[in-house]
């Protein structure tokens, strides 16, 4: 699968360079037989009680997998994402879907030099600070 990647994958030089990892997080959950409920609880929905979660984390940088965990269904992907920031460094790039990041997370990204790259929700409002209001009064 490495290989494959690899070999098909191009990424501009000029982003190599910049960021030490380009970090790609996502899951995938998929349903089990109900008799194995006991050890891998759902989330619910489709009448199933039993489901399996795998978090993969791939570094396009490296070609390389970084994280890997399967576990109950019923686990959030926040969850997930907050207990992996530890392994973030200055200089990352990560690339995730909106549900592992809480402001908080985002916050401490910041903080520590990580870039990141999401969707944002529909109902998000996007603002654009002014730095010096007082400029665009006398000129409208």
């Amino acid at each position: 699968m490495k290989s494959e990647i690899s070999s098909s994958s191009t990424i501009f030089s000029e982003y190599i360079e910049y960021f030490q990892w380009i970090r790609i997080l996502d899951s995938t959950i998929f349903q089990i037989p109900d008799s194995l409920m006991d050890h891998y609880p759902g989330a619910g929905g489709s009448g199933h009680t039993a489901g399996v979660k795998i978090q993969l984390e791939y570094d396009l940088h490296s070609g390389q997998f970084l994280n890997l965990q399967v576990g109950p269904g019923k686990e959030n992907d926040k969850t997930f994402g907050t207990s992996s920031l530890n392994t973030l460094r200055p200089g990352d790039l990560c690339i995730r879907d909106l549900s592992y990041f809480s402001l908080e997370d985002l916050d401490q990204m910041d903080q520590r030099g990580v870039f990141y790259v999401s969707r944002l929700k529909l109902n998000n409002k996007i603002y654009k600070k002014i730095r010096n209001p007082n400029i665009l009064e006398t000129e409208r």
